[in-house]
């Protein structure tokens, strides 16, 4: 028969093969061949493989499925098949999509938009499902100034939103994150475990089966064994192992942040808060602590934005959470740790806030302070964020202490100039002591043997007194004149002697200049020179004359030449003529 006929072997709805009403395959909707996947409530491990997303036991919810059905034995069919638990007709997926294995988001819709592109949404009560409220849903999704593009909620009481962009999903997450709608929703959820529907990555699986097969396919489903267990790398990880804590809309750790690609290294980090603070790199993120619990309200983090920004540094967004603790971001690392070195301390509503750098550490996988690599050996990129993350707020301090260094390294210098130069001031004040105490010995010396002036200051300030004033000024008067004629007899005596050998220097130079006139050579030298230049005469005159006549003979020349030509022409004209 054909691949989604009626007949048996392919496919009909009442076929014992294919058809979803046989005994094999259960109660399930009708499956169209390779078309869709068929879930429904039929036993073994065709039935649970196939199906998928029913009540199947064994081996079948188990793997999920990788592409379409194909037969009762090896039943292929996840893809998105036509079962009671599945519904709808979707797309075959392809056979080893990573996607598969991840937490759901919901049935159809939201499938078709990129993960980046879509925000979680959780709070609303269960079994309250219907397009009207979807409608509501996305118009209110629409309130944050960005056009929501499709929404729904499931039967668990949480659902999505998917935007144009990622940059419109976090802007609609962090506006209209524990807003009102129908009453009271949020991002605070249930904790994902049993019966609660997931969000992440690909769609919902929430069957009832037992055994391996149920919890894996269910991936947060209220199947039994390895389902709960594995949770997923969505948005919120139930119970059990799960593995992203960083992004997910438990109770635990509420948020409606964007989706997270598959193996980001945020998802393994601490988490900051609910919502807003995610969307800035850590980095750029400070720790604000000190607050009263219970005490959060929109004006509370409006205020303390506001203050967060007094250090010379917009603030971009700050919260405080329930038990007292929140955030900071700034446009950079910088300005970061610029506000958490001014505001550590501060006043803020009556209580001193204590501000310090973001810190992220893995929860799930601690470096060893012995190594710092991972378990296997080699250094995370979690584990160099981690680091960063933890010593950011000391590079603060460390930045104060350098400079603290510098100061007192400085400040050393200044005391070691200055002790060098105590030190020569002391030695010359030793010199001057022992001076002194040199001069007091001789004193003393003198005044022991009976002179009371050793000096002989005294005498000569009597022999000074005694003297007569006038006679002794005569007397160095008459001195001064006689010393004054014996220097101008000395310099007379030199410029005299100095005149004669110049005299005879010149007359020196002038006989030696005779005498090179009077010699031989230079007589036979002004001989040639003279018949030299008689002879450039005389021949500069012949060249001349020569050149005249040549020139005379080239002019006659040239004017017979001209005579001759232009008789020739007047020739030729009179015979045209």
């Amino acid at each position: 028969m054909g691949w989604g006929g009626c007949g048996k072997d392919w496919g009909a709805a009442g076929g014992q093969d294919w058809g979803c009403g046989g005994q094999d395959w259960g109660a399930g909707a009708a499956a169209g061949g390779f078309g869709a996947a068929c879930g429904g409530c039929g036993k073994g491990y065709g039935g649970g493989y196939g199906g998928d997303g029913g009540c199947g036991k064994g081996m079948g919810k188990a793997m999920g499925g990788m592409g379409m059905g194909m037969g009762k034995g090896m039943g292929m069919g996840k893809g998105a098949g036509c079962g009671s638990n599945w519904g709808g007709c979707g797309v075959w997926q392809p056979m080893f999509n990573p996607m598969m294995m991840m937490k759901g988001f919901g049935k159809t819709g939201l499938r078709n938009f990129q993960n980046d592109r879509k925000v979680f949404v959780g709070g609303m009560p269960p079994n309250n499902t219907s397009k009207e409220i979807n409608m509501k849903l996305k118009e209110h999704m629409s309130t944050a100034g960005v056009t929501c593009l499709y929404a729904e909620i499931g039967r668990s009481g949480t659902g999505g939103a998917a935007y144009k962009s990622n940059s419109e999903a976090m802007t609609a997450c962090a506006a209209l994150n524990g807003s009102q709608f129908e009453g009271d929703w949020g991002c605070g959820g249930q904790d994902w475990g049993a019966g609660a529907a997931a969000g992440g990555f690909g769609a919902a699986c929430g069957g009832c089966g037992k055994g391996y097969g149920g919890g894996y396919s269910g991936d947060g489903g209220c199947g039994k064994g390895m389902g709960k267990a594995m949770g997923g790398m969505g948005m919120g990880m139930g119970k059990g192992m799960g593995m992203g804590k960083g992004a997910g809309c438990g109770s635990n750790w509420g948020g409606c942040g964007v989706w997270q690609p598959m193996f980001n290294p945020m998802m393994m980090m601490k988490g900051f808060g609910k919502t807003g603070l995610r969307n800035f790199q850590n980095d750029r993120k400070v720790f604000v602590g000190g607050m009263p619990p219970n005490n959060t309200s929109k004006e509370i983090n409006m205020k303390l934005k506001e203050h967060m920004s007094t250090a010379g540094v917009t603030c971009l967004y700050a919260e405080i959470g329930r038990s007292g603790t929140g955030g900071a971001a700034y446009k950079s690392n910088s300005e970061a740790m610029t506000a958490c070195a001014a505001l550590n301390g501060s006043q803020f509503e009556g209580v001193t806030l204590q501000v310090e750098m973001h810190k992220a550490m893995s929860r799930v996988e601690k470096p060893n302070p012995f190594n710092p690599g991972s378990m296997n050996g080699s250094i995370s990129p979690e584990w160099l964020v981690a680091r960063q993350r933890h010593n950011a707020c000391s590079e603060t301090l460390g930045a104060k202490l350098s400079i603290a260094e510098a100061d007192k390294s400085a400040l050393e210098k200044e005391k070691d100039q200055l002790e060098a130069e105590l030190a020569k001031l002391n030695a010359q004040i030793a010199a001057r002591q022992v001076e002194v105490e040199a001069i007091q010995t001789q004193a003393d010396a003198a005044k022991a043997s009976g002179v009371l002036d050793p000096m002989g200051f005294q005498t000569g300030v009597k022999a000074l007194e005694a003297a007569d004033v006038e006679a002794l000024g005569e007397k160095w008067k008459e001195q001064g004149h006689k010393a004054v004629e014996d220097a101008q007899a000395r310099a007379a005596a030199v410029t005299q002697k100095t005149t004669e050998e110049l005299d005879r220097l010149l007359s020196r130079f002038m006989e030696l200049v005779q005498q090179v006139q009077d010699s031989e050579a230079f007589q036979s030298a002004s001989s040639q020179l003279q018949s030299a230049t008689e002879q450039g005469m005389a021949t500069a005159s012949s060249a001349l004359a020569q050149a005249s006549s040549q020139a005379n003979a080239a002019l006659q020349q040239g004017m017979t030449t001209a005579s001759q030509a232009a008789a020739q022409a007047r020739d030729a004209m009179e015979q045209r003529g």
